[in-house]
């Protein structure tokens, strides 16, 4: 028993991969708007019809510019790794078959790819149900349940790199 929840929490985690390289993702881009900003107010402090020191100032925008630069690249890369990721853990949860897979794969796209929490996951997926708003705590234990479900058939078809599995 110990050892299957090992294992869950080892999947779980790089399940949450995708959260974590789409929020750096996220982070990135507010930064590069931040940036842009910056070399907007730097240019435009030009428009004033005050003297301005040029060099001090183009070196200033100068440097903004580098940092833009670097930024977008660096934005841009850690896009394509979320891409990636995503696109693997996507592919992993559709080798889900059997009793059910339509609900498995709907708890685990709807938990790591969406981002959602347990109560919005389990409105999304029982909300039409009529008896699910006098008993949504039930409704939500049988979310967690299937969670479990699906992660034990996932784990069939996910190759955690060595000492994951066991890392706490």
């Amino acid at each position: 028993m110990e050892s299957s929840k090992n294992q869950h929490e080892a999947l779980k985690r790089w399940l949450r991969r995708y959260r974590e390289l789409k929020r750096d993702v996220d982070l990135l881009y507010d930064r590069v708007d931040d940036l842009r900003g910056r070399v907007e107010a730097a240019r435009t402090s030009h428009l004033d019809g005050l003297p301005h020191g040029s060099s001090v100032d183009a070196d200033r925008i100068g440097g903004i510019v580098a940092e833009l630069e670097e930024t977008e690249s660096e934005a841009m890369v850690a896009q394509q790794e979320a891409t990636a990721t995503r696109r693997e853990i996507a592919a992993a949860i559709k080798q889900i078959h059997g009793p059910r897979w339509a609900d498995l794969h709907e708890i685990l796209r709807l938990r790591y790819l969406d981002d959602l929490k347990w109560e919005d996951i389990a409105e999304k997926m029982f909300g039409d149900d009529p008896k699910y708003w006098d008993r949504a705590d039930a409704f939500l234990r049988r979310a967690y349940k299937l969670h479990s479900e699906a992660l034990a058939e996932l784990e069939q078809f996910v190759s955690l790199p060595a000492g994951q599995e066991s890392s706490t």
